[in-house]
C-alpha cells in the first residue's frame, strides 16, 4: 500500500488547481535579459529571428550582440524564456539558451548640491567729512 503525498502548497502542482509558487509569480514580474544563440548565423535568420522575438508577449528590446553577431538578446518583463526558446527552434534553425539574468533597475545618480551660506555684502563704511575751505580763507586783496 502506498501512503499518500503531501503537497506543498507553495509549490506550483497539478493536484493544488491554481496555485504558483512565489518563485514563479517573482519571475513573472521581474524584468530579465535572455541571451540566445544563432548556430547558423546568416542574416536572414537573425532577421527573422529578431521579428519572432519582438513579437514575443512581454518583451521590451531585441538586439543582435557578440562579435559575429550570432546572439539574440532580448530584454522583458515576464518573458517565457523556454517558449521563446522552443518557438524559435520550430520556425528559425539550431538556437541556444546561453543565458537568463534578472535586469536591475540603474540608481539614479544622486544629485549632489553645494548649499553656500547666505550671502552678506560686504560694505566698508566711510566717513566724509565737509569742510568748508571758503570760510576760513580771508580775503587779503582789501
Amino acid at each position: 500500500m502506498v501512503a499518500p503525498r503531501k503537497v506543498d502548497p507553495a509549490m506550483s502542482s497539478p493536484e493544488v488547481p491554481g496555485a504558483r509558487s512565489n518563485f514563479c509569480q517573482a519571475l513573472a514580474n521581474m524584468k530579465q535579459k535572455i541571451v540566445i544563440k544563432l548556430r547558423v548565423p546568416c542574416d536572414k535568420c537573425s532577421s527573422k529571428a529578431l521579428a519572432l522575438a519582438a513579437k514575443a508577449d512581454g518583451v521590451l528590446s531585441v538586439a543582435l550582440e557578440g562579435a559575429e553577431k550570432d546572439q539574440v538578446v532580448v530584454v522583458g518583463d515576464g518573458v517565457d524564456a523556454a517558449c521563446l526558446t522552443t518557438s524559435l527552434r520550430k520556425k528559425v534553425a539550431c538556437v541556444l539558451l546561453v543565458s537568463v539574468e534578472e535586469v536591475k533597475p540603474k540608481d539614479p545618480p544622486q544629485c549632489v548640491s553645494t548649499i553656500y551660506p547666505p550671502c552678506r555684502p560686504q560694505c566698508e563704511m566711510y566717513k566724509i567729512v565737509y569742510e568748508d575751505s571758503y570760510s576760513q580763507i580771508s580775503c587779503t586783496i582789501l
